[in-house]
């Protein structure tokens, strides 16, 4: 019997351990639809596995910003997901919000939490919110994240949970071999609140990054791990999953913008860059995808349920 999680086609290229060589697809197929927006590289944290874009530039300026808004807006962007470092460091990421939300962008932002208040007006403007959460325990969460981000998340899930707000709260999980046995505990913090809970393979890409590969778990034990959880999950949970969607042609994976302006597309191993977003038009975009031998299709995760 195929596996719940082998059963989509998992890629195993974009996960490659350091120092480990596999063959690569001859392309990338990139997405439009769905963009990653580092407003600044700056992070109050700094978890082992971060993979942030490095940027010359701490913070994006609101002209850049706007500029790629317009340039994605005509590519077909749909999506942004407005990220870091940690945004909400940015003295602007309230502003940033309201435009993207104005221009009829679907809004997700992305935070650490820990300042982040559910109870700000902003975020009536904002449709969906992430927060990372690695340990049902202050003791397995603060190995990567530190002593008091428990507390701060958990004080945010339950002021969801007896709260009505405007946005969707996604809970993610960075899985690796310290964490990987506690999963299931985390289970009754995510159920019955219509959260949604999303696990993520751990990669080794980013300026940032000190993982060992020692902590890593393979794409085979990771898909292994889902079916696990999968199988444990009551139906109020909201279960997904990070995967690269092999579809016998390349591998489709998000595009980022950096602080500065510029435009990336990662496989995994490393974040690809693909020319200045800002100063360049949009069919000049479009010519350096093709030159750089990526496509561009549309954006696609899976989930356990229709949604």
């Amino acid at each position: 019997m195929i596996s719940f999680a082998n059963s989509l086609n998992w890629f195993a290229h974009d996960n490659l351990k350091k120092g480990s060589k596999a063959l690569l697809p001859l392309f990338i197929v990139m997405t439009f639809e769905y963009v990653c927006f580092s407003i600044t590289n700056l992070c109050n944290q700094s978890c082992k596995y971060c993979y942030r874009i490095d940027s010359q530039n701490e913070f994006m300026d609101k002209e850049v910003y706007l500029s790629c808004l317009k340039k994605l807006k005509t590519l077909g962007c749909k999506m942004i997901n407005i990220t870091g470092g940690e945004p909400l460091l940015h003295s602007e990421w309230r502003s940033f919000v309201r435009i993207a939300h104005e221009m009829g962008f679907h809004v997700v932002l992305s935070s650490n939490g820990l300042l982040l208040d559910f109870d700000d007006e902003i975020l009536n403007f904002v449709d969906e919110i992430a927060i990372p959460l690695d340990g049902s325990c202050n003791r397995v969460n603060a190995l990567y994240r530190g002593d008091g981000h428990f507390d701060s998340i958990v004080g945010l899930i339950e002021k969801y949970k007896t709260n009505k707000y405007h946005f969707k709260l996604k809970i993610g999980t960075v899985v690796t071999r310290n964490n990987c046995d506690d999963l299931p505990a985390f289970i009754p913090l995510v159920e019955n609140a219509d959260i949604f809970w999303r696990l993520f393979f751990c990669k080794t890409k980013g300026e940032y990054n000190r993982i060992s590969n020692d902590e890593l778990l393979d794409r085979d034990e990771f898909s292994k791990l889902v079916d696990k959880i999968h199988e444990q999950i009551p139906p109020s949970v909201h279960f997904l999953y990070e995967c690269s969607i092999e579809d016998g042609e390349g591998i489709k994976e998000t595009t980022l913008i950096s602080p500065s302006g510029c435009i990336y597309v990662s496989d995994g191993i490393e974040d690809i860059f693909i020319g200045d977003l800002h100063s360049s038009s949009v069919d000049e975009i479009l010519n350096l995808v093709s030159k750089s031998g990526h496509k561009v299709q549309g954006h696609k995760l899976y989930f356990n349920e229709v949604i």
